[in-house]
């Protein structure tokens, strides 16, 4: 995109806040999301010119022990002032009172994707500021793959030749099946889901969807392919493995993956010649369509620099910065003018992005779902190794899962 045409995608949106030089020195400490400090350096400099406040920002190995982190450190008085939470939880930290609620205006709501704040919103409650969206997709090597395969088999297909090739030194496809969150796309689209819904939309934790029939026919096809084509060892079991599915995509030994936007900026940094498609489709036609998530800015309730946080967090989503951010993290802004730029959507990456998000629903945002992925997908887990059965192992997690939730309902007086 050439500067003229970036001038033009500025204009769109105004600058969110009028900026107030501070007359005592301010600072605050913002706590990003890993390899993505970068993404807001510039704007962190400028912000401190206009205003006189000045913005530290620090990185986190993994967002999962982040909200941990306020727990502990936020009543002590060390914990960041602002930090990047996955949407789902929000809820959490809004329900723990860990967090300050944030009353936008119309006019600043206007500059985001509705699904995004929605996403954001707990009991009617803004309670963060959306940063990117994300989802799944298809991370592939264009020397290899000139083509994004159209369905799953095909991958899968092309794995094995891969394998055979090269006498098991690389793979042509890695997906992690044994995790919830990447599982869920393939549950989807056979029919299963997380919570259903009752006649106002709110989510109805007693409808729980993951042990139906068709989550059990889902499982049972996840099941097939763990047994039939070859996924490498150290990718399965704990979260945390995604990093060694990624390290097999950088290596060369893996052709594709199913990951997301947080892995573009390492391929990026390796001067990796790569492609981003929209996710496959299976054998009955359905494309797999998982979870949408929003990544947001939250403001620590210990925080002393409320109003310099939410006003950061407003500075930072001017489509500037939103741009400079994703050029260099390849992470999508959840402003409500990307999705629909025709200049900004050409990009392949962002085009593979939406093309997925139209097809995926949002992760529930309540905190219950918290009770949700570790014992399922260790299930998961537990199943493909055959250690339990389908059926008699999904009821029992579901159990166990239902348990869990009305425990934490009834400590949290929810």
């Amino acid at each position: 995109m050439n500067i003229k045409k970036l001038a033009k995608l500025f204009a769109l949106i105004p600058l969110p806040l009028a900026l107030v030089q501070t007359a005592s020195a301010v600072e605050i400490t913002v706590l990003e999301d890993r390899l993505k400090a970068v993404g807001i350096q510039d704007a962190a400099r400028d912000f401190e010119k206009q205003t006189g406040i000045k913005v530290n920002v620090i990185e986190t190995h993994t967002y999962v022990y982040t909200i941990e982190k306020l727990r502990l450190d936020g009543p002590a008085g060390t914990a960041p002032d602002m930090m990047v939470l996955p949407h789902d939880q929000v809820s959490i930290a809004a329900q723990e009172g860990l967090i300050s609620p944030l009353d936008l205006n119309k006019a600043e709501k206007s500059k985001f994707l509705p699904s995004a704040l929605d996403a954001v919103t707990y009991k009617g409650q803004v309670y963060a500021i959306p940063k990117t969206v994300e989802n799944l997709v298809v991370l592939y090597y264009k020397n290899y793959i000139k083509k994004p395969f159209e369905t799953l088999e095909e991958y899968t297909n092309y794995s094995e030749e891969v394998w055979e090739k090269t006498d098991g030194g690389s793979y042509g496809f890695v997906a992690k099946l044994d995790d919830l969150y990447f599982a869920y796309p393939i549950i989807k689209a056979f029919g299963g889901y997380v919570f259903g819904r009752n006649e106002e939309g709110r989510y109805n934790i007693d409808d729980f969807g993951l042990n139906n029939q068709a989550s059990l026919d889902a499982v049972n096809y996840m099941k097939n392919l763990n047994d039939h084509y070859h996924i490498p060892f150290d990718t399965k079991g704990k979260h945390e493995t995604i990093f060694n599915m990624l390290d097999y995509f950088l290596s060369t030994n893996a052709h594709s993956i199913i990951t997301g936007p947080w892995d573009i900026r390492a391929c990026m940094d390796k001067g990796v010649k790569f492609g981003v498609a929209a996710l496959p489709k299976l054998p009955n036609g359905k494309y797999m369509s998982g979870f949408n998530g929003v990544r947001a800015y939250v403001i620590n309730k210990w925080s002393k620099n409320y109003d310099a946080c939410r006003q950061f967090a407003m500075f930072l989503n001017q489509p500037k910065y939103a741009k400079i951010r994703f050029d260099l993290t390849g992470a999508p802004p959840a402003l409500a003018i990307t999705k629909d730029d025709p200049e900004l959507f050409d990009n392949e990456i962002i085009k593979a992005i939406y093309t997925q998000f139209d097809r995926n629903e949002y992760m529930p945002n309540i905190p219950e779902m918290a009770q949700v992925w570790l014992p399922y997908s260790a299930m998961l887990g537990q199943i493909y190794n055959n250690e339990a059965q389908i059926k008699s192992g999904l009821d029992f997690v579901t159990s166990k899962i239902k348990q869990s939730i009305k425990d934490y309902r009834l400590e949290n007086n929810l």
